[in-house]
């Protein structure tokens, strides 16, 4: 996993100077610079750092796209750096912004499993908040979350009331620990830029946002029949888009008959499924399938039943109830910053109804 874990860091860290997509003309219009890269992320085979607004502060090499020549982030001069005078290894003091702003996503993952019968064998959420700060000077961030980090390490089963409880929370290394108006806040001095403020996993009271329910009737003739149906359980003005759901069919099956009012069915004969999309669910409906499958008879009637599987996206929406509750930013200048706050929520290929 350290392997992996390094891989995509040394991408997103190579995408960040190059300034575009990692490609292989990329590569080679940059290959001092990323092999100047490794030399600092890498040393005798053990990931040092790969903290983007730490290794910019040493690395101001230049940048090579399309043939033209752009400087990287701004650092400091190419003389020796010295550390003595450094605080804070991810951000400069003397960064300046013409509009300052402070966003912040809270992305969550999905995972879960239906049996047959409609019990949920599993339900879990992986989440992280990432932030993009860009703010002049040395700014002070409060960010107020309904979860009670400073209890985690002394009290492992028990949440107070109204929070959620958060397992493997890992923070940044800016991050500290504090209340604020008796809440649980986290404080912090970000890095210039875009990065991951925090990442945990909730395990309990998960609020699914779709639901799918199915019914499978293996009739005499080898025909199976399907009847499907897909529900938005979501509070009013929100919706589910980019609905996917995937259904298996018998190999050698052909597809008779199919009607839906939403969406668009295709069989794929290959992988055999049933791929039925749809673009948007709204709050509160339901989009329902029926279909009939034909199988050859070179294939069996029965077969191992794969688990139906949905994607989907929502916005403004966490399935873990984590929320920030306040976002708060203090500088000596006294600036006001614009700040928003967005929530998306995703299941891909990890949402999984047994049939």
């Amino acid at each position: 996993m350290l392997v992996f874990e390094y891989l995509h860091k040394f991408v997103a860290l190579s995408s960040s100077y190059v300034g575009a997509r990692l490609h292989e003309d990329a590569v080679k219009k940059n290959f001092m610079l990323i092999y100047e890269l490794l030399d600092e992320t890498m040393d005798y085979g053990f990931p040092q750092s790969s903290d983007a607004s730490d290794l910019k502060m040493l690395i101001t090499s230049e940048s090579v796209r399309a043939g033209d020549v752009f400087k990287s982030e701004p650092g400091p001069s190419a003389q020796p750096a010295m550390p003595a005078p450094i605080q804070r290894s991810w951000r400069r003091s003397d960064i300046k912004h013409r509009k300052n702003k402070c966003f912040v996503d809270v992305l969550e993952t999905l995972h879960l499993l239906v049996s047959p019968q409609g019990q949920v064998l599993r339900a879990d959420v992986d989440g992280k908040v990432l932030v993009r700060a860009l703010l002049s000077g040395v700014p002070e961030c409060s960010m107020g979350i309904n979860a009670d980090l400073l209890s985690l390490p002394n009290t492992p089963n028990s949440s107070p009331t109204g929070k959620v409880k958060l397992v493997d929370c890992s923070l940044h290394p800016c991050v500290s620990l504090g209340r604020l108006g008796g809440e649980a806040c986290l404080q912090f001095i970000p890095p210039d830029g875009e990065f991951e403020l925090m990442r945990y996993r909730v395990l309990r009271n998960i609020r699914l946002p779709v639901r799918l329910n199915i019914v499978v009737d293996e009739m005499a003739g080898q025909h199976i029949r399907y009847k499907v149906q897909i529900r938005a359980s979501l509070d009013s003005q929100l919706q589910a888009s980019d609905v996917v759901a995937r259904i298996p069919v018998p190999p050698h099956g052909t597809l008779t008959s199919c009607s839906v009012e939403f969406g668009k069915v295709k069989h794929d004969g290959v992988d055999d499924w049933l791929v039925w999309r749809i673009p948007k669910i709204h709050a509160g409906n339901e989009c329902a399938l029926s279909a009939e499958i034909k199988v050859g008879h070179s294939g069996p009637v029965r077969w191992e039943r794969p688990p139906v599987q949905l994607d989907f996206d929502v916005s403004m929406f966490t399935p873990s109830g984590f929320m920030v509750e306040y976002l708060q930013v203090v500088e000596r200048s006294n600036y006001r910053p614009v700040k928003w706050v967005r929530y998306h929520t995703r299941a891909s290929h990890s949402y999984f109804v047994r049939f």
